[in-house]
């Protein structure tokens, strides 16, 4: 049985063979201290039976981004500086956002976290909310990164 899934441009086969039961976006978006140096990004989410993963990553001054689906790496590739200045300005943007908690059952769930200097910031919603829209954003610009040759 083959089953396909387009995510942008980027097609990939992957079936579940068990289903996923998203979870509830009930929780405010919770924001610490803002770090000034981006050294890990992850953005999880659901889209259907299928779980998702994007991870920016520094390490010393090589940068990276890989992309999961249902915990198998995809896609990895080395980052620019000018890409990876792009990510982080989006991310704290993101982060820089506040909305109110979410009452009602979220078939998008979203959950986003950063750190660096030693500060974390972790923040779960939904992506048709506001700050779910910028997230959406955030991963299709990825996406179309992971696409280009370096």
């Amino acid at each position: 049985m083959k089953c396909y899934l387009i995510i942008s441009v980027v097609l990939l086969a992957a079936c579940a063979q068990k289903p996923i039961v998203a979870k509830t976006a009930s929780v405010p978006v919770q924001v610490s201290a803002k770090p000034s140096s981006l050294d890990f990004l992850e953005i999880s989410y659901q889209r259907g039976r299928n779980s998702y993963k994007f991870q920016v990553e520094k390490k010393l001054e090589i940068m990276f981004a890989r992309s999961y689906v249902d915990q198998n790496l995809v896609q990895e590739r080395k980052l620019s500086q000018k890409e990876y200045v792009e990510l982080k300005e989006m991310a704290e943007k993101i982060f820089a956002e506040k909305e109110p908690s979410m009452k009602s059952l979220c078939r998008t769930p979203f959950e986003m976290e950063m750190s660096g200097n030693e500060k974390s910031q972790k923040i779960h919603g939904c992506r048709s909310s506001p700050v779910g829209t910028l997230v959406t954003e955030l991963l299709h610009r990825a996406d179309w990164m992971m696409l280009q040759e370096d």
